[in-house]
C-alpha cells in the first residue's frame, strides 16, 4: 500500500508524518506487502478554484505516480485528499490512517494521561460515519474523553475549504471564531489546516497524531505560518530521502540570512509572501547592484520579478545578516511608457 499523508499534514507537523510512516512500516508486512510512500497534493486547492487544468494536471501526476508503483491501495491521513481521491479517482482504493491504525494498532508508549477535548470533524468527510468513529475509538484509547461540538454531521468549515481564507480573510476569521467559541476545552481534530487555523487564532487544539506523538505542550503549538509550511515539507522530503532511501541530501547553508521582527513576519504572513521570496529578491539586489537606497532611512530597497509576481523588499546589511524592515508584492508589469 501507499500511505499518502497529504500536503498540509507534512506542512505543519512534517515529524509527525515521518514517525507514523516509520510506525506503519513496522506493522504493516506479509500479506499486505510493506508501505511505500507518496508525497504530493491532491488537488483539492487547484478544484475549490475551479482551475481545472491544473485539477486535471494534478490528477494525471498522481495517477502516472500510482499505476508505476502497481496501483496499490491508498492510505490517506487527511480528510481532503480522501474525499478528492474517492470522488475523482473512482477506481483507486482509497483507505483512511484511522481505520489502518485500528487494524494494525497504535505505536509504543502512547500518552494515555485522561483529558477532556472538543472534538470538531473536518467538513470534507462530513458524512463519512466510519471516520467519525474510528477517529473517537483511537482518541479514546489515549485516554480523551470527546466533547461533541454539533456532531460530525452538522459540523464547520475551518476555512481552508473552498480557499475562503485566501478569498476573505475577513470572514474566515469569524467563521473560525465562532468555533472557537462554542467550547472552553482544547480542541482536537484530524484536519492539519483545521488545527493550524485554530491555533492561528489563539484557540489550544491538538491534531490527533499529537495524542500519539506529543511532547506535553502539542496543544499550544503556534500555526507554523506560510513560509514554515513550505520549508517543512521540503525538509521532510530531504529527512526521508536521507534516512529512509539512503539518498544523499547534504544540504548547503543558505547565503542569506535574514532577521525578520515579529510584526514584520506577521505582515509578511497577511501578504502571503515567502520568506524564500525574501531571500530570491535580496540575493538579487546584492548580486546585480540593483537596488536603492533610502536616505532618511538608510535602507536598501530592491524589487525582483522571479515569475509573475513583483516582490519589493526594503532591508539592511548588519553582522552578515539581512534584516527585513518591510516587504510588499504586486503583478503590474513595470515598462517605459510607448
Amino acid at each position: 500500500m501507499i500511505f499518502y499523508p497529504g500536503c498540509q499534514l507534512a506542512a505543519s507537523s512534517p515529524d509527525h508524518v515521518a514517525r507514523i510512516y516509520a510506525h506503519l512500516c513496522e506493522r504493516v508486512a506479509g500479506a499486505e506487502g510493506g508501505v511505500g510512500l507518496m508525497l504530493g497534493c491532491c488537488g483539492a486547492p487547484a478544484h475549490w478554484a475551479a482551475r481545472n487544468d491544473l485539477f486535471d494536471e494534478t490528477r494525471a501526476q498522481f495517477r502516472a505516480a500510482w499505476e508505476q508503483l502497481g496501483r496499490p491501495p491508498v492510505v490517506t491521513a487527511c480528510s481532503s485528499c480522501f474525499r478528492m481521491l474517492s470522488d475523482h479517482q473512482p477506481d483507486v482504493p482509497v483507505d483512511s490512517l484511522w481505520w489502518l491504525l485500528e487494524r494494525v494498532g497504535l505505536p509504543a508508549g502512547v500518552n494515555t494521561t485522561a483529558r477532556t477535548l472538543a472534538i470538531h470533524d473536518p467538513c470534507t468527510t462530513r458524512d463519512n460515519s466510519g471516520i467519525h468513529l474510528s477517529v473517537r475509538r483511537l482518541a479514546e484509547r489515549c485516554g480523551v474523553a470527546i466533547s461533541e461540538l454539533d456532531g460530525a454531521k452538522h459540523t464547520s468549515c475551518c476555512g481552508f475549504g473552498g480557499l475562503a481564507s485566501f478569498a476573505n480573510p475577513e470572514v474566515t476569521d469569524k467563521i473560525v471564531d465562532r468555533r472557537i467559541g462554542q467550547n472552553e476545552s482544547d480542541y482536537l481534530t484530524y484536519c492539519a489546516m483545521c488545527r493550524d487555523n485554530f491555533a492561528r487564532r489563539g484557540k489550544h487544539a491538538v491534531h490527533i497524531l499529537d495524542l500519539l506523538y506529543s511532547d506535553g505542550n502539542a496543544a499550544a503549538r503556534a500555526d507554523p505560518g506560510f513560509s514554515a509550511r513550505q520549508e517543512n515539507r521540503g525538509r521532510l522530503k530531504r529527512r526521508l530521502l536521507r534516512d529512509v532511501w539512503g539518498e544523499d541530501m547534504n544540504e548547503s547553508a543558505t547565503d542569506i540570512e535574514l532577521v525578520v521582527a515579529a510584526e514584520v513576519q506577521a505582515d509578511l504572513e497577511k501578504k502571503l509572501i515567502l520568506l524564500d521570496d525574501i531571500r530570491q529578491t535580496i540575493r538579487h539586489a546584492e548580486s546585480s547592484g540593483e537596488k536603492l537606497v533610502d536616505r532618511n532611512s538608510g535602507h536598501f530597497v530592491a524589487c525582483h520579478r522571479p515569475v509573475r509576481i513583483t516582490y519589493w523588499v526594503e532591508y539592511t546589511v548588519g553582522q552578515g545578516r539581512y534584516h527585513v524592515h518591510r516587504a510588499y508584492s504586486h503583478r503590474m508589469e513595470l515598462g517605459a511608457a510607448p
